[in-house]
């Protein structure tokens, strides 16, 4: 598959690499829409805590084309975000409600592959359906003009109930480190992947 790739800081290629195969616990998303924000160019100026080489891009939503033996939530052929944000659950601070200082943080495209590829290998603990009325667009990267963020996308388990059934769906503006989509899978629709 072809992906964006910083081989080192502050370069940029488009390289062929390795196709990626799903854990036990992962899912396959085909890409279809990649968005850049501000953390991307720090990562770029090496200005981050991410390693090199690196595919990045973690504003992203695709369809999931593969998925691991343990894998119950998601199914082939679901459109999907991802929470870019993996936190471990086991830590400390996980545990006591502060998965934001996360001990064994990791981040799609921060410091794992990211959606800057054609298919990106994620938790599936980490992916959200998509209702179907939200564009590719949207679920990639978005505006700053309120549109919905997929990425943002929250599903409460257990802990928030409403009326309608056991999952509640909250969607809020795109950060402002947002600025435009830059990466459009091959597969969405004209057959080579390209920066829009």
């Amino acid at each position: 598959m072809q992906a964006v790739v910083f081989p080192q800081p502050e370069t940029i290629a488009l390289e062929r690499v390795a196709d990626p195969t799903p854990a036990d616990d992962e899912v396959v998303v085909q890409v279809a829409r990649c968005g850049i924000c501000g953390t991307d160019v720090h990562i770029f100026r090496n200005e981050y805590m991410s390693t090199f080489p690196l595919i990045p891009g973690h504003e992203f939503g695709g369809t999931v084309v593969a998925a691991g033996r343990a894998v119950t939530d998601v199914r082939v052929g679901d459109r999907v975000a991802v929470d870019p944000n993996l936190y471990c659950g086991r830590c400390d601070f996980c545990r006591n409600e502060q998965a934001n200082h996360c001990r064994n943080w990791q981040g799609v495209g921060v410091t794992r592959p990211g959606g800057f590829a054609e298919y990106v290998a994620v938790p599936a603990r980490a992916c959200y359906r998509l209702p179907a009325e939200m564009s590719d667009l949207q679920a990639g990267s978005g505006r700053r003009a309120g549109r919905p963020r997929a990425r943002r996308v929250w599903r409460g388990r257990g802990r928030h109930r409403h009326p309608g059934g056991d999952r509640a769906r909250l969607s809020i503006p795109a950060s402002e480190g947002t600025i435009s989509p830059v990466w459009r899978s091959s597969h969405a629709g004209d057959g080579e992947p390209a920066p829009l």
